[in-house]
């Protein structure tokens, strides 16, 4: 797995703000054809809002720049943005990364993705709430469009997101900007081995679909920080632990409650996986599950679970070697964890 860099999209969009009139409507026509812009405007409509009626050119053209596209943000970001874009492209950590992914991934899943690229798009437009994230596409007729059932997977970073909300100087937020990437390199690797291993596991429903984000999002999560850590280890917080357990018990015990309610289920997928990062419960979750597990020196034993998809023995694994700090499981947690034994 390596990734691969697409940076047109960002380096227009850069131009468009700049201060030549020439030169920015020369970028405009260029920008309307560039794939990483069209993907990641495409990508806004899959978290629920309504594509602005007036185009990107129309938009472009006003002063001062709508928030629309994040224009308004990139326009106030743009050296920043720019710096950043050149920092990626320079930086020498990308096989870093997949080095440290490969380590948390089923033997299986690095076969099947050993020699396939991962298209990064790097965009300075799109939605708002979305710093990294994975969409599955397809091309279609001269364009590309989101296809999650029939797409292949590429990663949108949209640097302006980053330029506005990650803390740090330049060197620190270019090595963000990687862990974030070997996050969703593990989620595009992983998603292809359940695909192809365990096809069965798509459609789950209830406490199974909690269960799974505690293994795909807590591992991914994990991947991201140890990734910043250079791969060492990464001790999690002891502070934050009580209430991230409380919160997985909570939402274990309010499914089992209500096996069959639509609601119910995604009301608690939704919060345990959005929003502010030490507010997503499941996640979070997961990722201190996966490094307590970590701190003791066994990734073998992460690979074996995410070989099966086995939260019941991520959690065992968890009860049986949590050091100190670390709180127990709950009452239904502890009931889901000796299933795996069974």
């Amino acid at each position: 797995m390596v990734f691969q860099f697409h940076t047109d999209a960002a380096r227009l969009a850069l131009a468009c703000i700049g201060e030549s009139v020439l030169r920015f409507n020369e970028c405009l026509s260029q920008l309307d054809a560039t794939p990483g812009h069209q993907l990641s405007i495409a990508a806004m409509s899959t978290f629920g809002d309504r594509l602005p009626e007036q185009s990107f050119r129309e938009m472009a053209a006003m002063r001062p720049f709508p928030e629309d596209y994040q224009l308004a943000a990139l326009a106030r970001r743009r050296d920043r943005v720019a710096d950043l874009l050149a920092g990626v492209e320079s930086a020498k950590a990308a096989s870093g990364a997949v080095d440290i992914v490969r380590e948390f991934l089923p033997e299986a899943a690095m076969d099947a993705g050993a020699a396939i690229p991962v298209d990064v798009y790097l965009v300075a437009v799109g939605h708002a709430l979305g710093d990294a994230y994975i969409r599955y596409v397809v091309y279609d007729r001269g364009h590309w469009a989101i296809d999650a059932n029939a797409g292949v997977p590429v990663i949108l970073v949209n640097l302006t997101v980053v330029a506005d909300t990650y803390p740090g100087d330049h060197e620190q937020v270019v090595k963000a900007i990687f862990s974030v990437l070997a996050h969703e390199l593990f989620h595009c690797a992983f998603h292809r081995y359940l695909e192809r291993a365990l096809p069965d596991t798509e459609h789950i429903q209830g406490v199974e679909r909690f269960l799974d984000i505690l293994v795909d999002e807590g591992i991914a999560h994990y991947v991201d920080r140890v990734t910043e850590n250079e791969g060492a280890p990464w001790l999690f917080p002891r502070d934050r632990a009580a209430a991230l357990m409380e919160q997985m018990e909570a939402a274990v015990s309010r499914l089992l409650a209500c096996p069959s309610s639509a609601r119910d289920i995604e009301e608690v997928i939704v919060a345990a996986t959005t929003g502010p990062y030490w507010k997503k419960f499941g996640s979070m979750g997961g990722c201190l599950l996966v490094a307590a597990i970590d701190e003791r020196g066994d990734r073998q034993c992460l690979r074996e679970i995410a070989a099966a998809n086995d939260a019941r023995l991520l959690l065992a694994t968890y009860e049986r070697c949590r050091s100190r700090g670390l709180p127990e499981l709950g009452p239904c947690l502890r009931a889901i964890a000796k299933d795996a034994a069974q």
